[in-house]
């Protein structure tokens, strides 16, 4: 039950964040479409770059100062682990989106440790299929609007996002 519901927002959003980013960058987006495997990097990267869960909503169990400053036991707190994907400090080009990372496994959107996300490969193979599947029968898929995001402040996705493409002889045998 867990992977049914905690997988499907996640998933789904996912494969809509992979999108708008294949959509800002049409460059790499027809490079998918001419090698529909590049869709697994697709995957890695977005969870890097624009991973679903943002934060965490925690409380502290006890008091821990951060740069001086004191969050007292109990308090409520939104750590947002997603901006460790992003650190320049580890990650080359940290805000550009890449397929060609060498360590692009190493982002922290399933979490880590014993909070590591028990779903991530069905997670990994729905939406690396999902995307292999736009690129081989909808290549020409394009923006055909602007995108609406959810409002949340610990998930990222598309609520919504118009698009238009041309049919093509391609489509109809496209596994």
């Amino acid at each position: 039950m867990l992977l049914l519901v905690a997988g499907n927002e996640t998933t789904t959003n996912l494969i809509s964040n992979a999108m708008l980013a294949m959509f800002d960058r049409p460059d790499l987006w027809r490079q998918v479409t001419a090698d529909p495997t590049l869709a697994a990097a697709v995957v890695e990267e977005t969870l890097r770059y624009d991973g679903t869960g943002q934060g965490l909503l925690r409380i502290t169990t006890t008091d821990v100062t951060l740069s001086g400053v004191t969050i007292p036991a109990r308090a409520k707190v939104l750590p947002l682990i997603a901006s460790a994907n992003r650190d320049p400090g580890y990650w080359t080009d940290a805000d550009e989106f890449r397929l060609d990372r060498p360590n692009a496994k190493d982002h922290i959107a399933f979490g880590t440790g014993i909070h590591f996300c028990i779903g991530h490969m069905l997670a990994r193979i729905e939406s690396r299929v999902a995307i292999e599947a736009l690129a081989r029968r909808l290549p020409d898929l394009a923006p055909a609007g602007e995108p609406t995001r959810i409002n949340s402040p610990v998930l990222r996705g598309l609520r919504s996002q118009p698009v238009h493409t041309k049919p093509t002889a391609r489509a109809a045998h496209a596994i």
